[in-house]
């Protein structure tokens, strides 16, 4: 597993957000994860690994240092 293409993955993944939100064809981030490893079987760790890594940007998470400020 390379950063390379783990960064790769995740940048394929933002432009597929960025496409959703200014066209009518909407595509799950989901779906489209689906198709990038149907299409890279190869590459299935690293484009899970970009997917949830935009799905933590997109969410956010909290920390326990966070819980302590709360």
């Amino acid at each position: 597993m390379t950063s390379h293409s783990i960064s790769y993955y995740e940048n394929q993944l933002r432009q597929q957000i960025m496409n959703n939100l200014y066209n009518e064809n909407f595509i799950s981030l989901q779906n489209y994860v689906k198709e990038l490893i149907q299409e890279n079987t190869d590459n299935n760790k690293n484009i899970t690994y970009a997917y949830l890594n935009i799905k933590r940007e997109l969410v956010g998470s909290i920390s326990n240092n966070d819980d302590q400020t709360l």
